[in-house]
């Protein structure tokens, strides 16, 4: 006899989701069978074959094959080509970099959106140039083949361009004389490793002079004096170590920007004359870690904070030609902020 309740002697056993349940065979089949279906819906369903497709030397696994009306749709900005401003030339047009067919060359911009007029025409990238205030035309660097050893040329207003050094040296930082007429930049030719100052006339096509140098060192034009009697040419040792020298342009004689009694050891980012020529303008972090414009009088040797302090780098600064306005960017937590 079954006690009222019990399950009788024939049992079954389920297993269901890995526990094991005890039913009768009438009473709890169809709860088991529901379990059973229940578990069997919630397991993951079996992992697909892994998508395998190659392209050229590219395998592609797992990875879905893109909609074709997005890539139509995408492909103009992957095409896009991009300008980039290098001076302004004697006549007031534009010079600027850009690619029509397979490397960057010069082009000239005469009005606001123009047609951009092709100047340069080489198999090697022309990307870096500058013009002359006065006297047309412009200097441009230029290696041979991807070879690095960037070549000074000169491009007149008519004609064609010709290289103002030679050889498989490196160049570089063309500054142009306020006449026109001479153009200052640096180069090893001298023994391949230092650094040095050159002149070049372009109106006479005279070789280079070599007005600073002689020995291991390293040199760089910046700015010449609002007469053209004397260049700026900074003296780099390390990113922490630089100094500031007025080199006569007649004679090559230097005289340091600082007080030789009391030198100061500090970085400096870059500098140029104020437009009275009575001081310099530079970039240094000789007050603390950050680069600050000050102005440096080239008498007394004084200077004076231009930008109020700030926690930021200043990258870069020009000044109007009567020196009433400044403009200068600063690294603002990653952001380039323009103050005028």
């Amino acid at each position: 006899m079954t006690h009222p309740g019990s399950f009788p002697a024939a049992r079954i056993v389920c297993a269901v989701a890995g526990f094991a349940v005890l039913a009768g065979p009438a009473s709890l089949a169809p709860r088991a069978a529901g379990a059973a279906d229940a578990a069997a819906a919630a397991a993951p369903p079996p992992l697909a074959p892994p998508q395998h497709r190659e392209r050229g030397s590219l395998v592609f696994e797992n990875i879905p094959v893109p909609d074709a009306a997005l890539a139509a749709r995408a492909a103009r900005y992957e095409q896009s080509r991009e300008a980039s401003f290098l001076d302004w030339l004697a006549d007031g047009s534009m010079l600027i970099g850009t690619r029509f067919a397979d490397t960057d060359q010069l082009h000239r911009v005469a009005i606001p959106l123009g047609m951009r007029e092709q100047l340069t025409f080489y198999e090697d990238p022309v990307e870096w140039a500058r013009a002359p205030l006065r006297g047309g035309g412009f200097a441009f660097l230029k290696d041979q083949g991807g070879d690095e050893n960037a070549e000074v040329y000169y491009q007149p207003p008519t004609g064609a361009a010709r290289p103002l050094t030679q050889g498989s040296f490196i160049h570089g930082s063309p500054v142009w004389a306020h006449d026109g007429r001479r153009v200052a930049f640096y180069g090893n030719d001298r023994d391949s490793l230092s650094y040095d100052v050159y002149v070049a006339d372009v109106t006479s096509g005279a070789a280079p002079t070599l007005l600073v140098g002689g020995r291991e060192d390293t040199w760089y034009p910046l700015d010449w004096s609002p007469d053209d009697t004397k260049l700026l040419v900074w003296k780099y040792v390390s990113i922490t170590e630089s100094y500031l020298y007025l080199v006569d342009a007649a004679t090559g004689a230097l005289t340091p920007l600082d007080d030789p009694a009391h030198p100061r050891k500090a970085g400096i980012r870059m500098a140029k004359f104020a437009p009275d020529g009575r001081g310099v303008y530079v970039v240094t972090d000789e007050d603390g870690e950050f680069g600050q414009l000050k102005l440096k009088d080239l008498v007394t040797h004084s200077s004076r904070n231009v930008t109020p302090d700030t926690l930021w780098d200043v990258e870069d600064f020009d000044v109007s030609d009567d020196g009433r306005y400044i403009a200068y960017v600063v690294n603002d937590d990653g952001r380039s902020r323009l103050t005028v």
